[in-house]
């Protein structure tokens, strides 16, 4: 009789840094907890089980019967534990120091919980790249899973594939177990009956070893998924059938695999991740082409073809998000910006972090901040969900407030630095000190891209720009409401549907930021400006808001001070001198100037407006708000037009105060974006657009100038008015 087929169940389950308390104990309630459960009631099915840093974390605090149920599963040897980065980063995203330190962390932590040699890995994503078999040797894993297809590109084909396979980096060496994309589309989709067939088919054709590794929320938090694996009683007659079936089908844990089956051969897999993450980190138009490929091979009549060409596309790098999103690319240079400097206080023994007594306060922020799903979109929300963005703020600034407290400087001594903070290749202007950072670029009209207050430990400018994704082509054309499907279905193939979507489906021509500046003229333009909802392609007479500026002198770093500068040809004869400037005060007041002048012949400028992407007061809570001089309260998500020459932006954790030397005209305006989700497709304030419109008339000789003040105000926000 042929040997048992070997069938890893492997269960990812993981809540991000970040995410909302009552959507974690929605996920325990409906699929963590009566998913242990249930494997507990078949003890004879041992699993693999991953949870990740932050879930176990919650787990601790808020549902310690299942700290215990995984506790008693591994002492009876049907859980075997799953280490990954501490805090569920993309290993390949951060710094060879942290993806180390991260794995041997959450080992440590598992071995100390536990009980758990975790010596496997759940790689987050899947995201490979060819250097980190030697980190992951050092950090003690000796097993990977990774997804099947990740072997194509390496010319291996799927149906050949059985076992675990060698891999190696300098010499280190790990396991790589390909995890079956059949068994993820199969796993809870399909009835028990079809699953166990194809398993007896993939029996009766000799296969040693299956693996299915996918997320937990699979089980009863996916749309559909609930009725069909709880209510129909999928997983119980799942289970049952496995347990039915172990005379040619074997439940096993990657450890007892590895064990039982040495490699199947040797391979080297290029940089690779799922598929359907791949194609998400293409360009817009580069995932149409890559769809329209793919259906175009699925055509009967493209059989030969497809079985040739299939295996060798796929789509971009993960890494590729950090060139389709600044957004996300800001947090990913801070958070190593960070790093570099927890290496050079000396936080990390020589030879890296073993336990978590040794985790500082500063690298657990730092992990934590390392956290994945706010740094890349997909059919999650992930970037593009404000909260989760303001959490990884929240901790990479904690960071770096445990850091100036160890050198003794918590209110930020003034510095001026030119740096290429974006890694684009192109310097930046970096001002800090008395509790500010802000990261100027000249390159792009002075537009300031990020402005950190350390105290309250917020990115005043953490929006996104509205920008075209691929599936938005879909939503044009699939009218309100999407069919209802009878049986649930992978959120990947679900169909989207979206009301009013040529009004909400709006592009930013022009980069996103803080004190960027136009000119508007009066009339028909100015009406425009101020009606517009939150553009930021407005006239831009004269292309003063991208226009390239010099450093018109040194930088001033005892005062946090820069100049910038920039001539443009206006009209036939006439020169426009733009000077900028920005200097971070004493009393923590973040000061610019913005002037005007003209040579040559007058020059009808008519008006300057100067806009502000604002993520600070966001939406949500009372607290956050605009409140204008004539006393009203606006809302973030709301709407306005007013005069004056200040107001101030109210948010739970502080208050802060614009005013300018002129009196200006003010519009705000609702920031909103259109993007996936699990349950398909939402709409998401990011925002408000404050813009301020002053009039500047004819320039004729004198500069045009206005003083602008940014300061933080004390104590608590000015309670809402009774409505």
């Amino acid at each position: 009789m042929a040997e048992a087929l070997r069938l890893v169940l492997d269960l990812h389950c993981h809540q991000p840094i970040g995410n909302f308390g009552w959507v974690i104990e929605k996920a325990t309630a409906g699929s963590y907890r009566p998913l242990l459960e249930a494997l507990a009631r078949h003890p004879r099915v041992p699993f693999v089980l991953h949870v990740s840093g932050p879930l176990l974390e919650w787990w601790l605090g808020h549902a310690r019967d299942l700290v215990e149920l995984v506790r008693a599963g591994v002492a009876r040897g049907q859980i075997e534990l799953q280490a990954s980065g501490l805090y569920e980063p993309i290993l390949p995203s951060i710094p060879r120091r942290d993806r180390i330190d991260q794995v041997r962390l959450h080992r440590a932590w598992l071995a100390d919980l536990f009980g758990a040699d975790a010596a496997s890995l759940w790689l987050t994503e899947r995201v490979w790249e060819p250097s980190l078999p030697s980190d992951l040797a050092a950090a003690g894993i000796r097993s990977v899973l990774v997804d099947d297809t990740h072997f194509e590109g390496a010319g291996l084909a799927i149906d050949a594939l059985d076992g675990c396979y060698a891999t190696e980096d300098e010499g280190h060496v790990v396991r790589l177990f390909p995890i079956s994309q059949k068994l993820r589309y199969l796993i809870p989709f399909k009835p028990v009956a079809e699953i166990l067939g194809w398993l007896k088919e993939r029996h009766a054709a000799g296969q040693k070893l299956l693996v299915f590794g996918d997320d937990g929320e699979k089980f009863g938090l996916w749309p559909g998924t609930a009725e069909w694996v709880w209510g129909a009683g999928w997983l119980e007659q799942f289970l049952t059938a496995v347990e039915a079936a172990q005379a040619w089908l074997r439940p096993t844990t990657l450890a007892e695999a590895a064990r039982a089956l040495p490699p199947s051969g040797r391979v080297y897999l290029p940089t690779a991740s799922y598929f359907e993450l791949g194609h998400w980190s293409l360009p817009p138009p580069a995932q149409l082409a890559l769809e329209r490929a793919v259906k175009a091979l699925d055509a009967p009549a493209q059989a030969e073809l497809a079985a040739a060409v299939k295996p060798f596309l796929r789509g971009a790098t993960w890494r590729n998000f950090l060139a389709r999103y600044p957004e996300a690319n800001r947090l990913a240079q801070r958070m190593v910006r960070l790093s570099e400097q927890t290496q050079r206080v000396g936080l990390r023994p020589h030879g890296g972090l073993h336990a978590m007594e040794q985790l500082h306060p500063a690298l657990r922020a730092l992990f934590r901040g390392q956290c994945n799903c706010a740094y890349w979109h997909g059919v999650f929300g992930g970037l593009y969900l404000p909260f989760l963005r303001d959490a990884i703020v929240d901790e990479q600034l904690s960071a770096r407030a445990q850091l100036e407290e160890l050198r003794g400087d918590q209110a930020g001594s003034p510095k001026a630095e030119l740096l290429d903070l974006d890694a684009d290749g192109v310097d930046e202007v970096l001002l800090e000190g008395r509790g500010w950072s802000a990261w100027i670029a000249p390159a792009r009209g002075g537009l300031i891209e990020l402005l950190d207050h350390w105290p309250t430990r917020r990115n005043l400018l953490n929006g996104i720009a509205r920008v075209p994704e691929a599936y938005h082509d879909e939503l044009r054309h699939a009218g309100a409401t999407a069919a209802a499907e009878a049986a649930p279905k992978s959120i990947h193939d679900q169909k989207l549907a979206l009301e009013n979507a040529e009004e909400l489906l709006r592009y930013d021509r022009r980069p996103r930021g803080a004190f960027a500046l136009e000119l508007v003229a009066d009339g028909p333009e100015l009406d425009a400006a101020l009606d517009a909802t939150a553009e930021t392609a407005g006239p831009d007479r004269h292309g003063l808001a991208l226009a390239p500026l010099r450093v018109a002198r040194p930088l001033q770093a005892d005062r946090a001070r820069v100049d910038l500068a920039a001539t443009v040809e206006a009209a036939r004869g006439t020169r426009l001198d733009l000077l900028r400037s920005y200097e971070l005060q004493d009393d923590g007041t973040l000061e610019a100037t913005i002037a005007l002048q003209g040579a040559g012949r007058p020059l009808p400028v008519g008006k300057a407006t100067v806009r502000f992407d604002l993520s600070v007061p966001g939406a949500g809570l009372d607290q956050r708000r605009f409140v204008l001089q004539d006393g009203r309260h606006i809302a973030a998500g709301v709407a306005a037009r007013f005069a004056g020459d200040a107001l101030e932006l109210h948010d739970e954790r502080g208050r802060f105060r614009l005013e300018a030397s002129r009196p200006f005209l003010g519009r705000i305006a609702p920031i909103c974006t259109v993007s996936r989700s699990e349950s398909g497709v939402e709409t998401c304030l990011q925002g408000s657009a404050l813009l301020l419109c002053f009039d500047v008339g004819t320039l004729a000789g004198e500069a045009w100038r206005v003083l602008l003040r940014l300061r933080p105000l004390a104590g608590a926000p000015v309670p809402t008015p009774p409505h």
